[in-house]
């Protein structure tokens, strides 16, 4: 029996890192990835696809990477979020 593929929602408005990472997670680790330009939508998606990891960047119109990851442990407190940020400083990785 063939292991199932890893299930990914990407949370990013940037689409340059959005393909990078997408096709990164695609051909390098064979997932199956869901991609959203912002937190808009994003608890029907959950809720649709049955993520294994939710990726989000920390910044985007319409909430930031901290809105989802509290939507995401509305939905299942084990779900795994991982938080990105261009930021130079440590405050927003401290607050995640």
């Amino acid at each position: 029996m063939e292991p199932t593929a890893l299930r990914v929602v990407v949370l990013d408005d940037e689409p340059d890192v959005v393909q990078y990472v997408q096709l990164s997670l695609e051909m390098r680790l064979e997932c199956d990835v869901w991609v959203l330009p912002s937190p808009h939508g994003f608890t029907g998606l959950v809720r649709e696809f049955v993520p294994d990891v939710v990726v989000t960047d920390i910044e985007m119109p319409g909430g930031t990477g901290l809105d989802v990851l509290l939507r995401a442990r509305e939905i299942d407190r084990e779900l795994p979020v991982v938080i990105m940020t261009a930021h130079g400083t440590a405050e927003y990785a401290i607050t995640a």
